[in-house]
């Protein structure tokens, strides 16, 4: 019988999802144990950009961030829904970092997935400054304005129907929380359903006990996509 199906993108992009038991990890983002427990299958894939596989596939996201690993991650849902893994009215995608900024992504472009879980991630490379991507988009966003608009999920996010949970950290030094905040402001803005929590003692990494709390909680019902929201308030 098909269960339901969250796919974890890994932050970086250059890091890598490695073949061994993950346990409970240090931060929530990272923990596919947390959801399996729940009943979910697990989907963490190594899309392009990833570490391990050679130069050539880890610069295939040269100024494309965005376009072509979200291929690679449909490409392995709708694998895992053909061959009867998956429940495809039953779908999730959460990821941390560069993870954080594929979901979002990935929620522009499909109302497929019924919940998003967005830790600590990029949202617009413009307001961000590019700094974290310009080792990918041949320098600051000034240099190449059109691509970096083009790869920024906010620019998208009429798109957005998909509830989504944001997490961030108020001492974030590698992602700043406004990041996080512009999302969040533009879908309440759109009547999108959206949560935010932000953690006054944390930093990029949210490994507090109330984090993962939090998105267990999530979870901790007969039907976990639709109770995303019942554990925090904004």
């Amino acid at each position: 019988m098909p269960v339901p199906l969250i796919v974890l993108a890994h932050g970086g992009p250059a890091l890598v999802w490695q073949a061994r038991y993950p346990g409970f990890a240090h931060h929530v983002s990272n923990s596919p144990t947390l959801f399996a427990i729940h009943g979910f299958a697990v989907l963490m894939p190594n899309i392009r950009g990833s570490d391990g596989y050679g130069v050539a596939f880890r610069e295939a996201i040269y100024k494309d961030w965005s376009s072509g690993p979200y291929k690679d991650i449909m490409t392995g849902v709708d694998l895992l829904i053909k061959q009867g893994v998956a429940d495809p009215q039953k779908l999730a995608i959460g990821g941390h970092s560069y993870g954080g900024y594929l979901t979002a992504w990935t929620i522009t472009q499909t109302d497929n997935f019924k919940a998003a879980l967005i830790f600590s991630g990029i949202t617009d490379l413009i307001s961000s400054g590019s700094l974290n991507a310009s080792g990918y988009f041949g320098g600051g966003f000034w240099e190449d304005y059109k691509t970096s608009l083009e790869n920024s999920p906010l620019m998208y996010v009429e798109n957005i129907k998909t509830p989504t949970f944001i997490q961030h950290g108020l001492l974030d030094g590698t992602v700043n929380i406004d990041q996080s905040s512009e999302l969040y402001n533009a879908l309440k803005a759109r009547d999108v359903p959206v949560k935010m929590i932000a953690y006054k003692n944390q930093g990029h990494s949210l490994k507090n006990k109330e984090a993962i709390t939090s998105v267990r909680a999530t979870f901790e019902c007969n039907r976990p996509v639709n109770c995303i929201f019942s554990a925090n308030e904004a």
